[in-house]
């Protein structure tokens, strides 16, 4: 109640009763109305927690060493830090082995509550197989066949299972990997990594379609990591805008030879503010 407001009260309950003038009890009615509305506004809605999990790779027993995927993952993790989430681990997790991606993937979805707004950024090797695609560890000596990979890569669908199991959360997966592959008999395709959500949203946009390269960002960022960031500073808030935005950055930057691959479950309306959060310049509604 503003200054103004409180003079009215004071005066209603300190004034006498002149001719035109509303009775006491009158006067307490007023106040006494006053005082519920105040006590059963609702509260202004509160912001949904915002939390990160953010892993890039560089070194292998096995696969080629790449050259930028830990950069990606810390340019990433600022800039997602930049919009308010908070970063599963403190930061960007380079170079796990299986058990401790898999560690951070499980609790990572357990720290989820409900209503929240998760995005999970991988950069690395990545391969595909029987309709799966799977993530390489750092410790990958024992990869040498596609039928080695359940056991000894980690599947994308381990992490998507336990994400579309926490109750109203909106997920977004960016795969910095590439999922054509050397090993024999694979299939580029991923149709079941992607799990329906108990209310909220999943999307996986993996860096380059089925069978195409991710390309390594030497030297500096990536084409996906680089147009990730851009589209978070530009503010697209909204994730139709931001997935666009990223494709068509990815695209350009790429020479056309790279392009991004989008599948989503959308179990409610998408986030007016997700992936990018609200801008804090933007005046209140």
């Amino acid at each position: 109640m503003g200054k103004s407001g409180l003079r009215m009260v004071r005066g209603i309950l300190s004034g006498t009763r002149r001719e035109g003038q509303a009775p006491a009890r009158t006067a307490r009615v007023f106040v006494l109305a006053v005082c519920a509305g105040l006590l059963f506004c609702p509260p202004a809605q509160a912001e949904p927690v915002r939390m990160a999990l953010v892993i890039g790779t560089d070194s292998y027993e096995r696969a080629r060493d790449l050259s930028g995927a830990r950069a990606d993952a810390e340019a990433i993790a600022d800039a997602l830090a930049a919009e308010g989430y908070a970063l599963y681990g403190g930061g960007a997790i380079t170079d796990p082995d299986r058990a401790q991606m898999l560690a951070a993937m499980r609790g990572f979805a357990r720290a989820l509550p409900d209503g929240a707004l998760a995005v999970v950024y991988i950069a690395g090797h990545g391969l595909a197989s029987g309709g799966a695609s799977y993530l390489l560890p750092a410790d990958d000596a024992a990869i040498a066949r596609r039928e080695d990979l359940p056991a000894h890569a980690v599947a994308l669908r381990f992490l998507t299972e336990r994400l579309a199991a926490r109750q109203d959360v909106h997920s977004l997966i960016l795969v910095d990997a590439c999922r054509a592959n050397a090993l024999a008999g694979h299939s580029p395709a991923a149709a079941s990594d992607i799990v329906a959500p108990e209310g909220g949203a999943m999307s996986i946009l993996y860096a380059a379609a089925p069978g195409q390269i991710a390309a390594d960002g030497a030297g500096g960022t990536g084409p996906f990591a680089s147009a990730v960031i851009a589209a978070l500073d530009d503010g697209q808030a909204s994730l139709t805008r931001f997935i666009h935005a990223v494709s068509q950055d990815v695209l350009a930057r790429s020479g056309g030879t790279q392009q991004p691959y989008l599948t989503q479950i959308l179990a409610a309306p998408e986030h007016p503010a997700f992936p990018a959060g609200p801008d804090v310049n933007d005046p209140p509604s």
